[in-house]
């Protein structure tokens, strides 16, 4: 699936994430379970950049915002509907997901903007993104620093610079790493090795973990119920 094929369909996820009442891992489940059309990649690479946005929202929210308090002329940017695909690109050119370098090929930037903004150039506002992604206009106490670049509540970090002055940055970058695929072994049909090298047999790279002596850690997600190891 092509970068725009994704990007549409992230879109539309987040716009019915936000207009929701249930929990988002509901929603994106529904939504691609009706599009039979999706493959496994392509569903990985929608949930994927879509979470991506979702879990760095506040610190995406706050450059569009102190861009457009530098540039008004892009207003139209920040319309209601609109605004999710500033969100994106300004994602996209941080993180690699959609595209799959950083910064991306500005071909590819301007499949995902000029539809939406045709009287507008990417180029200025990618650019001003890049030189302040690491927020150097905010000028706040700590705890709103760490709140915006990392995407958390300013109650949460100030409790938690409190409690662990000098490590909660190291806390909340650990914290936005999407977790692991953790796995027990059924020690009454098997062993942990022996059920690795079934994984292994499948192309599931699973890894011995220290605590407890019964599980298996994979890195990347896979399909659980095609899997002849994971259902024996």
């Amino acid at each position: 699936m092509n970068p725009a094929s994704v990007a549409g369909h992230v879109l539309e996820l987040l716009m019915l994430a936000d207009r929701g009442t249930g929990p988002v891992d509901r929603i994106v489940s529904g939504f691609l379970r009706e599009r039979h059309y999706l493959g496994s990649r392509d569903r990985r690479a929608i949930s994927d950049v879509l979470f991506g946005v979702i879990r760095h929202r506040r610190y995406l929210e706050t450059l569009l915002e102190e861009f457009l308090r530098r540039q008004p002329s892009y207003a139209p940017i920040d319309a209601v509907s609109r605004r999710y695909v500033s969100l994106l690109v300004i994602y996209s050119s941080i993180h690699p997901g959609l595209f799959g370098e950083v910064p991306p090929p500005a071909a590819d930037l301007r499949m995902i903007w000029t539809p939406y903004f045709p009287d507008l150039d990417p180029v200025p506002f990618v650019s001003w993104v890049a030189s302040e992604k690491d927020l150097g206009f905010l000028r706040e106490d700590p705890a709103v620093t760490l709140g915006v670049k990392y995407s958390f509540q300013d109650w949460m970090v100030s409790e938690w610079i409190a409690r662990w002055p000098g490590e909660t940055g190291e806390l909340l970058a650990a914290l936005n790493r999407p977790g692991s695929v953790s796995l027990r072994v059924n020690r009454l049909k098997t062993d942990r090795a022996a059920c690795r090298e079934r994984l292994a047999g499948e192309g599931i790279e699973a890894a011995d973990v220290p605590f407890p002596d019964t599980a298996l850690t994979v890195s990347t997600r896979f399909n659980q119920n095609a899997s002849a190891a994971f259902k024996d």
